[in-house]
């Protein structure tokens, strides 16, 4: 009889146990499914700005014959810290 008492405790507090890690498996996903939330949010927000800035560099492309070499160069500089911002969100999402 007091083997079947041990064996009750013995899974009593392992089902404590199960419970809890799932408590805090539950935690974990909500916490990431709100990340993920954040990133997608900031993702969709990028490509609209990548596509305003594909406006404004087809503008410049038609105006780029105007622009010194220095101005060209500082251009270029800017537009592809852009484009890497823009590749370490999708790197981001995508793991």
């Amino acid at each position: 009889m007091q083997e079947w008492r041990q064996s009750i405790k013995n899974l009593q507090l392992l089902v404590g146990q199960l419970i809890k890690k799932k408590e805090q498996l539950e935690k974990e996903l909500s916490r990431r499914d709100t990340e993920l939330s954040k990133l997608k949010e900031e993702l969709e927000q990028l490509r609209k700005d990548g596509e305003i800035m594909d406006m404004q560099h087809a503008m410049l492309k038609a105006a780029q014959q105007m622009l010194s070499d220095s101005e060209k160069k500082a251009l270029e500089k800017k537009l592809q810290s852009y484009i890497n911002e823009i590749d370490n969100c999708i790197a981001m999402i995508s793991r």
